[in-house]
């Protein structure tokens, strides 16, 4: 059989600059469901991402995450991975909407995921809901020296995550409150707090 080589050019720059500190307002997601940029901030601080890395996003509810790490992976891989279709739809639209075509959007259960992938990350940003199991699978898929940052809005949450990963743990605690108008003046609405838990897989 003759080998087909497709080229694909863009011609025309995306509808949004792909830069950390992301306005979501130009972002479809389902209302609550997206990693907030204080957040964001924070996990990416903590991933330590390289030009070359290799991330799993694993629950990437509206890709947000994996938006603003591919402002920072220039040659290597983001994988945005999704159960619920509606939720992809979004990430699909946000990936076309900045041009993150280093994005790579999987639609699938996370356990099935990690269950059946041959490769291994450098980096996993797990968001919040992850079970024991998954964080283990996780673990397991996670090169040696990689960097693994969950979420977690429950103390049990913190407490399964301390529980399963071994070596040290990094555990932060994010409050964050912005301000809003209110007649005349300003009030600062808090967000809920958000656990950060970070920690680096031992060299083999």
């Amino acid at each position: 059989h003759p080998l087909t080589l497709v080229v694909l050019e863009q011609t025309m720059p995306p509808a949004q600059a792909l830069t950390l500190g992301l306005d979501m307002t130009y972002c479809a997601h389902d209302q609550g469901l997206v990693t907030k940029q204080p957040v964001r901030a924070l996990a990416l601080s903590c991933l330590g991402l390289t030009p070359d890395a290799k991330l799993w996003d694993l629950g990437a509810g509206s890709g947000a995450m994996s938006l603003e790490a591919a402002a920072l992976i220039r040659s290597g891989e983001i994988v945005a991975v999704e159960r619920v279709p509606r939720r992809m739809e979004h990430i699909r639209a946000n990936l076309a909407r900045f041009g993150a075509w280093i994005v790579r959007p999987v639609l699938a259960d996370i356990h099935d995921f990690l269950r059946t992938q041959p490769e291994n990350p450098t980096h996993i940003f797990l968001g919040g809901g992850a079970s024991a199991e998954i964080l283990h699978l996780a673990w397991q898929a996670l090169v040696p020296g990689g960097r693994l940052v969950m979420t977690a809005v429950l103390l049990s949450t913190l407490e399964m995550a301390r529980s399963c990963l071994a070596g040290p743990v990094e555990i932060h605690q994010l409050h964050h409150a912005l301000a809003q108008a209110l007649g005349a003046d300003v009030r600062l609405v808090p967000d809920n707090p958000v656990f950060l838990i970070a920690t680096k897989k031992p060299e083999a």
